[in-house]
């Protein structure tokens, strides 16, 4: 329940108390890729608002404000981009995170002001702004602060300066777009809770907004105002694709610009497409530093988060953490999620030495990159066909070092990845790939609907439990405008060298696919228009001579196909 101040009105200082390390380290979002990083690395919401300042950075001493700067990561950001930077939140905790980016870094930390104090207390406002940002703030903040602090920005930043906003939740998702995937998540047999909020939220978020709201708020006080709807993977949302009313009420986020004069929409979205000077993942230097980064007395906080997180990836667990996940206070479950994940073999260690082998193993098996590319040219055709567009891209899930990638970007269609592999990844972004760090369920789970012209998944699926995998196919087609094209590729067991021995040359393979059964799945999960390739035999030198029947079908069993792949349309 929201506390109230003395007249009955819930302002921000009647939860000022709640803002505690606690709460930055365990529930604030990104709180995770701070502690990873030490504060060095923006996480993907910090990173579209780091896009969206980069319409104001070129010019000599920019001045940015940072206002509710939290951690401050996106203050540290800035500084490194050689702005000078006045960084703003009344919460002691914050600033003390906040200084803590800095560890290792004086010269930054000359460029960045840290003040503890109220975002409408005139006196934090040092005039002059070129860039004003207000990330995940407004929310926190009653209708009547909110006009204070519009009217302060208002009144220090530049003529030509610019006042960035991010907030989450849109209310019209919570309200109308969440209840609806509560609904189709039941008639699959899930579970989803029936409040999404954490408890820190129902406490702090004391002004959700919507987006009429908030678009006539910000238009009484500044000249011009652009506002859209958005989630952070696909962060031009409504700038790019006119919005249905559904989609609307299906998007997170919101996100607007205002200033005093003209904003050019189509540059936004061109920065908001673009590729960050810095790396969102960390190399294993600064991985190295992070616990040391961050204050030691906080350095133990949310294990039992990260726990429920490592929990949801294993098939079978997922849903008794979804049907728990209502349930906040988790220390009395704790125990029981010890033994789950000694059961399961889940340890960091493992898994981070687990994905440097993987990645010495395809660099060793997989084969150069121009072969690659080149083996992959046969799908350019379905992908002209298909309704790829900037505001509908191509998604390639386990994109990896980005041969796939660096293809589609030379025959200039537009393209993005994801994969889990940090050292692949960074061999994406050498060559100027657009990539993310996420499981390929996880990142379409996150997805609004028909947002995506096309997927391919090359030598993926069988990487995935069965249950994930049919989680995959149904997130895919769910994610894909109407024509959409789907492609994956995987080893063919049909070629019973592949079946009976060189898919376990893997160890990470989970069971060899059957085209029929493939085409059976995408067919039940709603794709039409199936098509199967048999691809890539063994080179008909080294096939036995064919004299009848008998040696043809010895090839065909041991020489033919050694992959297949399945075209879709939805």
């Amino acid at each position: 329940m929201k506390q109230s101040s003395e007249n009955g009105a819930v302002t921000s200082a009647s939860v000022r108390g709640a803002y505690t390390a606690e709460y930055f380290l365990e529930d604030c979002g990104g709180y995770e890729t701070y502690k990873q990083s030490g504060g060095k690395v923006l996480d993907i919401r910090l990173e579209c608002m780091a896009r969206l300042g980069a319409l104001k950075l070129g010019a000599s001493q920019v001045r940015v404000l940072d206002l509710g700067c939290g951690r401050g990561e996106i203050a540290r950001y800035f500084a490194a981009q050689g702005c000078l930077v006045d960084a703003v939140d009344y919460s002691p905790q914050a600033i003390e995170l906040a200084e803590a980016c800095f560890e290792g870094e004086p010269s930054l930390r000359q460029n960045t002001h840290f003040v503890c104090g109220s975002v409408t207390d005139p006196k934090v406002y040092q005039g002059g702004y070129d860039l004003v940002l207000a990330s995940d703030l407004i929310e926190h903040l009653a209708p009547q602060e909110l006009d204070e602090l519009y009217s302060l920005v208002r009144r220090h930043l530049k003529p030509d300066g610019l006042f960035a906003i991010h907030t989450f939740p849109n209310h019209w998702f919570y309200r109308f777009g969440y209840p609806r995937r509560r609904r189709e998540a039941e008639l699959k047999g899930e579970s989803l809770p029936s409040e999404p909020r954490s408890p820190y939220e129902l406490q702090m978020h004391i002004n959700e907004q919507t987006p009429t709201g908030m678009r006539k708020q910000l238009a009484s006080h500044f000249e011009h105002v652009l506002l859209w709807g958005a989630d952070h993977h696909n962060p031009a949302g409504s700038l790019q694709k006119r919005f249905s009313k559904s989609d609307w009420r299906d998007a997170p986020s919101l996100f607007a610009l205002a200033a005093r004069r003209p904003l050019e929409r189509q540059r936004v979205i061109d920065v908001l497409g673009a590729r960050l000077e810095d790396s969102r993942h960390p190399d294993e230097a600064v991985a190295a530093t992070a616990a040391a980064t961050v204050p030691e007395k906080w350095s133990g906080s949310g294990v039992a988060k990260r726990l429920v997180r490592q929990l949801r990836r294993i098939p079978g667990v997922r849903k008794a953490i979804d049907i728990l996940s209502g349930v906040y206070h988790l220390p009395r479950l704790r125990h029981e999620l010890a033994i789950l994940m000694k059961a399961h073999h889940v340890d960091g260690g493992d898994q981070k030495r687990l994905m440097g082998w993987y990645q010495a193993f395809e660099d060793a098996f997989r084969g150069p990159p121009e072969v690659i590319r080149e083996r992959l040219r046969v799908y350019l055709p379905y992908i002209v066909n298909a309704p790829v567009q900037p505001t509908s891209p191509l998604l390639d899930l386990g994109c990896g070092r980005g041969d796939w990638l660096s293809l589609l970007a030379e025959t200039g269609i537009s393209a993005r990845g994801v994969d889990t592999h940090p050292d692949a990844l960074v061999r994406a972004e050498a060559q100027g790939l657009l990539v993310t760090r996420a499981s390929a369920v996880e990142y379409l789970a996150g997805l609004p609907n028909a947002s995506l012209g096309a997927i391919t998944a090359f030598h993926l699926l069988e990487h995935l439990p069965f249950e994930t995998l049919l989680q995959l196919l149904e997130e895919a087609h769910r994610v894909l405008e109407p024509g959409g094209v789907f492609i994956f590729e995987t080893p063919n067991p049909e070629n019973l060298s592949v079946g009976a021995c060189h898919f376990y040359a893997d160890p990470t393979h989970q069971k060899p696919l059957l085209p029929e059964v493939m085409a059976f799945t995408l067919a039940h999960v709603g794709f039409t228009a199936i098509e199967t390739l048999r691809l890539n035999p063994v080179a008909s030198e080294h096939h036995i001579q064919e004299q009848g029947n008998l040696p043809h079908r010895f090839n065909t069993l041991f020489y033919g196909p050694r992959d297949f792949a399945l075209v879709a349309k939805k």
